[in-house]
């Protein structure tokens, strides 16, 4: 997981941040897969439990940002998903099934430039 990063946010005072990152790491190991189909590039992440609620998708260029809610012992995680190409933040779709995060996003595509120069970049 080279190109994903987990932020650990505390929300009150009640550990120290390198217990409560060794914690964060233990409980939480987002896999994640990225692949070109078509227009679309499509990034599934397997939650490592499911009691994290409210999952969140902050959307940019080259990046993808999953927030949960806080949980019961006060930690609220979210990972850093860099992009391999991309993507045009208002085709952005992302459903949660269970363990999985499926985000389908329209990949980004200068006016300028031929339509088969994905196949020439990815």
């Amino acid at each position: 997981m080279d190109n994903a990063t987990i932020v650990p946010v505390l929300t009150h005072q009640s550990d120290s941040i390198s217990r409560l990152l060794e914690k964060v790491h233990e409980r939480i190991k987002l896999s994640f897969t990225t692949q070109v189909k078509g227009e679309d590039l499509v990034v599934e992440v397997m939650l490592g439990e499911t009691d994290l609620h409210n999952i969140a998708v902050h959307i940019a260029s080259d990046k993808l940002v999953l927030a949960a809610d806080i949980d019961k012992s006060g930690i609220q995680v979210c990972q850093v998903i860099h992009l391999p190409v991309e993507i045009a933040a208002d085709g952005v779709d992302a459903e949660q099934c269970g363990t999985m995060v499926r985000i389908i996003a329209a990949l980004a595509r200068p006016e300028d430039e031929p339509a088969d120069w994905r196949d020439i970049k990815v």
